[in-house]
């Protein structure tokens, strides 16, 4: 039941992140500081309660190949793919980047057979495939078109970092470090990055003390704390069920926009709604088969 709880904290936390950063921006604030400032607040968030916790105390007995495969997650799942993320909104247009972005659940599925030796049917390829379409028609508007030459350089560093989340996702339920403790060295790698990127190329505009209450919220609890509920869910349930169920978090994330920002919903979203709900219901018709 634990792993549930965690993953539905998760999916409400994650579906914040549009809301808040599409305030963060309006005040003019650069992608680099965002960056920087969530990856530095969520490493002190965690690093405390790790300390807290006296969890801190199992990293002094991680081998140097321990430190080196956390030093190589946190270029991966946190640097990495923040990055190819942004990249990809320089290039392309915001709904087809995050269309192809949601494709990391049905490479995360993909990724568990090979990695985590996870056997899926064909009920759950079946069930992605409606939900990401689902999820895809709420990012998009269900205005699809044609891929053109401009946004190829968009749609391959989307690709990417939706390659890079899965992996991260996958290598993060096989580790065996404490979740809280790991999740805060993810970030400190990602922070040192970011923050020596920032120290290189100065701060245009610093925020207000509102945006200053954002990005703590956003760094610390949605990049912090969720990171951390996402390993714990993963870790007690099938990588198939969530895979298919975090479909549900760019409709929530709407709603959110909707409520606090009076965005209001895109064409078809209730379709959208309906099919990612059917897709989940068909992905959940047979369980995983280990």
């Amino acid at each position: 039941m634990k792993p549930y709880l965690y993953f539905t904290a998760v999916v409400v936390l994650w579906a914040t992140t549009p809301a808040i950063v599409q305030r963060v921006y309006a005040e003019q604030i650069s992608p680099l500081f965002l960056l920087a400032v969530t990856a530095s607040l969520a490493t002190a968030t965690l690093l405390a309660a790790s300390y807290l916790t006296g969890r801190w105390r199992q990293a002094v007995s991680w081998t140097g190949r321990e430190w080196a495969a956390a030093v190589g997650m946190g270029l991966l799942g946190i640097a990495g793919y923040n990055t190819l993320y942004y990249l990809a909104f320089r290039y392309g247009a915001p709904d087809e980047v995050n269309a192809i972005n949601y494709l990391w659940p049905v490479f995360m599925v993909l990724l568990s057979g090979p990695i985590l030796g996870e056997r899926h049917t064909r009920w759950t390829w079946a069930g992605l495939a409606v939900s990401f379409v689902g999820a895809a028609g709420i990012l998009t508007g269900w205005r699809w078109r044609a891929p053109t030459v401009e946004g190829l350089p968009a749609y391959g560093f989307a690709a990417s970092g939706a390659v890079c989340w899965a992996l991260f996702s996958v290598l993060g339920k096989r580790m065996r470090h404490d979740k809280l403790t790991a999740v805060a060295f993810y970030n400190l790698v990602a922070a040192v990055l970011f923050g020596a990127a920032l120290a290189a190329t100065g701060v245009d505009r610093w925020p207000g003390a509102q945006t200053w209450a954002l990005l703590i919220f956003l760094g610390a609890i949605v990049d912090g704390v969720a990171y951390v509920l996402w390993f714990e869910a993963l870790a007690g349930g099938p990588v198939a069920v969530f895979g298919n169920l975090v479909f549900v978090t760019p409709f929530l994330a709407l709603l959110y926009l909707r409520v606090f920002s009076a965005v209001p919903f895109r064409p078809g979203v209730w379709i959208s709604l309906a099919l990612i709900v059917t897709g989940a219901l068909i992905s959940l018709h047979k369980k995983i088969r280990r």
